[in-house]
């Protein structure tokens, strides 16, 4: 039911991985695409692992197509984001798409041109579903409520 808000991320939201590179060096990378149907909305996670200062380490933007295969992707009207890393400081871009008005996303990141190559790593965050429980992809997924102290 759109609109609905969440209650739990296990049970109304589905999480994916869309994409990692452990070496992401002056290039750019588009991540898989991701399926909308039967959600509300979409919200990426992107992060590139810290190492160095770099003002502008990430310039992301999240495109959309009708077709699986994103053969006619186009840029959504003010995605576009900018992230710097530090020593200690990962570039950390979320850009939510609420209502797209086509069917498929992904995320297309440029990498700076860094000193030393860093890991890359987008997820999508699916929510709001249709239907629910949302059957989760990752390899393993829990959920618990209200658990005990004890042995994990």
């Amino acid at each position: 039911m759109p609109g609905m808000s969440i209650a739990s991320i296990y049970h109304d939201a589905k999480v994916k991985n869309i994409g990692y590179k452990i070496d992401a060096d002056d290039e750019v990378v588009t991540s898989d695409e991701v399926d909308t149907a039967g959600f509300e909305g979409c919200c990426f996670l992107i992060l590139l692992g810290r190492g160095e200062v770099k003002a502008a380490a990430i310039t992301t933007k999240i495109q959309q197509d009708t077709a699986t295969g994103m053969g006619s992707a186009a840029d959504l009207e003010d995605t576009g984001d900018t992230a710097a890393t530090a020593v200690a400081t990962d570039a950390f871009v979320m850009t939510d798409i609420k209502k797209p008005q086509e069917r498929y996303l992904r995320a297309h990141v440029t990498v700076a041109d860094m000193t030393t190559a860093a890991a890359l790593t987008m997820f999508a965050i699916l929510y709001n579903p249709t239907v629910r429980p949302v059957t989760q992809v990752a390899t393993s997924s829990e959920f618990h409520l209200e658990p005990d102290e004890g042995t994990a």
